[in-house]
């Protein structure tokens, strides 16, 4: 939607496209902060339409307010937790970078320990000839769309491809969304050239688009037995039980995945009756849905390890307390939310055939 506005701002500049532009990347930017990464490139265009006076000066005031229209859902959260904390700062870098990820988003250099997994996985989405069609679509862009344009979506692809590569998230590959969709603008261009060269070509581009259809799905499903015939052993540091990794990530459809339930399942029965389960986001929605949904276990308690942890900075004695009051089981071997004086005083065990590591206090077995 942003960026059919934004050609067509270019192509016949009005201020109601202009308004309607910076709505859509607002309302976007209630979604997700990925919408910021545009942004400065919008700003640029509709100012440089007003230099050369093909937009009235009132677009600037009617643009601003669009599209603090289309981001209030996202500004309304700011301006309340700016009221409640009374720290305007922290609400602002809240919104911007989360609790603990501004160094992730500003940061500068390469993660190869990142980079290279999440590589695999973004290479899942060119099981087809999209970027030799992208490549010749970047070559003749400019002669097909305009250099002005030309040069606008260039800077855009650019802008969120230096993102997504220095990123260093292990779910990297989520935010290189938005290069797909420019990557595929480029393809699409690429396609136009070839069909207006020859039937010859028409043929071969269909040809192509129809091994897109076909031939993904087949490699998708034949991925996982490839790696095994191929010796091929992949694993993450933290493990998630009953999940075959392979094709969780290799496999789009997910109709049969029943990891994240069977888990949840087992765990709250080894918790049981009264124990607290401390796990991050990826493990507590399921463990919170089979409770609540198939009334498993009612007497366990599920934490976010993030809770723990923020209520122990604020009274280590009463969390402390109220940690050993119940049995306490962990997901991952790792107390990552309690401090280094309390881990000298617990060790970490998981029995045989069990999915959750129990903490317990040294030399008295519970």
């Amino acid at each position: 939607g942003e960026l059919m506005l934004l050609i067509n701002v270019i192509k016949k500049p009005r201020w109601q496209t202009a308004a309607f532009l910076f709505f859509i990347n607002g309302l976007n930017l209630s979604i997700h902060n990925l919408a910021l990464l545009p942004l400065p490139v919008y700003v640029f265009v509709v100012i440089l339409l007003l230099a050369k006076k093909r937009l009235p000066g009132m677009t600037v005031f009617i643009s601003g307010a669009a599209y603090g229209l289309g981001a209030s859902l996202f500004i309304i959260l700011i301006i309340n937790q700016a009221v409640q904390t009374g720290n305007i700062t922290r609400a602002l870098q809240s919104a911007l970078f989360g609790s603990s990820y501004a160094p992730a988003v500003l940061n500068t250099k390469m993660s190869w320990d990142y980079l290279k997994i999440n590589t695999a996985l973004i290479s899942l989405n060119f099981l087809n000839p999209i970027v030799l069609f992208a490549i010749l679509g970047w070559r003749h862009m400019k002669r097909q769309v305009g250099g002005f344009i030309a040069g606008v979506l260039v800077a855009i692809t650019i802008l969120e491809f230096v993102f997504v590569i220095r990123y260093p998230v292990p779910d990297q590959f989520t935010f290189f969304l938005p290069s797909l969709v420019m990557i595929a603008l480029a393809s699409s261009i690429g396609m136009s050239v070839l069909v207006n060269r020859s039937r010859a070509w028409q043929r071969t581009v269909m040809s192509g688009c129809i091994c897109s259809i076909l031939l993904p799905p087949l490699l998708y499903a034949g991925i996982p037995l490839i790696i095994q015939l191929m010796g091929i052993n992949l694993h993450r540091p933290r493990e998630l039980p009953f999940r075959d990794e392979v094709r969780y990530w290799a496999i789009p459809w997910k109709h049969n995945e029943h990891s994240a339930e069977i888990f949840a399942k087992a765990a709250l029965v080894e918790a049981s009756p009264a124990g607290t389960i401390a796990c991050d986001s990826t493990a507590y929605y399921p463990l919170k849905l089979v409770q609540v949904l198939e009334k498993l276990s009612p007497g366990v308690s599920i934490c976010h390890a993030g809770v723990i942890k923020h209520l122990y900075e604020q009274d280590s004695q009463r969390t402390l307390k109220s940690l050993q009051n119940q049995p306490l089981f962990i997901i991952s071997p790792v107390l990552n939310f309690l401090p280094s004086e309390s881990l000298k005083n617990v060790t970490v065990q998981r029995g045989e055939g069990q999915v959750l590591y129990k903490v317990e206090r040294r030399g008295t077995g519970q």
